[in-house]
């Protein structure tokens, strides 16, 4: 066993009783951050619910916020920008988050992430928040339970109108992938994926692959929004932001709801300093 396989990794905090986290080795941590980014694309919107060790890792990658109570979310390692704060209610299953102000909540994102650690946070009271369920169409349940966790994935599962898959199964870790169907999905956002191969390509930092990728596929079906919103995406960085506004401007008036369309039109605009498309965008979603 190499001294990598001993190192652990948590994100409990000391003094008084804090929260313990889920605990992983380095690589456990590896291998998770891998198959995240095997599904969702880089700068992808996720809420993590619970501040864990692959906290700092997936906002590197990812446009992360994360649900954590204030004294928990004090960490010195994680951006204090990206922590959204609220209370905890305690049960004998464990704590989980409560919503005095749903409000700071985003409406849209991509991913949620939930976190069911024994004896600590349990969050079977996610399924009785409409809007959380609402929120996104895909959901990663990570647990130190394992078996213990099926009776949640199941419930989820049935309520989320969805279909389960285990992506890591270890003696200490489980991490279930839930995604709403697409009949579900459709009513708050798409889940249709670009295909494999481009998720690959994109995941594993091949741009310029992507790009001529992207282009071809474009000339084929130059209508298709998932390689229309991947190009913006990619058009979406320091010197192309205006190229890049245009272009979800575009999007945005043929699918104001896909994905995270609404907010990338309004980011790419502001660095663009294309004020006009700010306006108009955020008063046709003034949430």
């Amino acid at each position: 066993m190499s001294p990598r396989d001993n190192c652990r990794t948590d994100d409990s905090t000391l003094g008084g009783r804090e929260m313990p986290r889920q605990r992983m080795t380095w690589e456990q941590v590896d291998r998770s951050i891998h198959r995240i980014r095997g599904l969702f694309p880089r700068d992808s919107r996720i809420v993590e619910f619970g501040i864990s060790p692959l906290t700092k890792k997936i906002s590197e990658i990812y446009d992360l916020q994360v649900v954590e109570r204030g004294k928990v979310a004090r960490r010195w390692d994680i951006d204090p920008n990206i922590i959204i704060s609220t209370p905890v209610n305690e049960s004998e299953k464990g704590a989980w988050f409560w919503f005095p102000d749903k409000e700071r909540l985003p409406k849209q994102v991509e991913l949620i992430i939930l976190h069911d650690v024994e004896g600590d946070l349990y969050p079977d009271t996610f399924l009785t928040h409409e809007h959380l369920k609402n929120m996104a169409t895909d959901f990663l349940l990570i647990s130190n339970k394992n078996d213990k966790s099926e009776n949640l994935v199941e419930s989820m599962e049935k309520e989320l109108n969805g279909e389960k898959k285990l992506l890591i199964n270890e003696p200490d870790m489980s991490i279930w992938h839930i995604a709403k169907s697409i009949e579900k999905a459709n009513n708050s956002q798409s889940t249709i994926r670009p295909d494999l191969i481009t998720r690959l390509y994109y995941a594993a930092g091949f741009r310029k692959l992507v790009e001529n990728r992207i282009t071809k596929l474009l000339q084929k079906m130059p209508e298709d929004i998932r390689y229309r919103e991947l190009a913006a995406r990619i058009e979406a960085k320091p010197g192309s932001w205006e190229s890049a506004s245009h272009m979800y401007e575009e999007i945005h008036e043929s699918k104001p709801n896909y994905r995270d369309v609404a907010w990338q039109t309004v980011r790419s605009s502001i660095y663009a300093a294309r004020w006009n498309v700010v306006g108009r965008i955020m008063s046709s979603h003034p949430e």
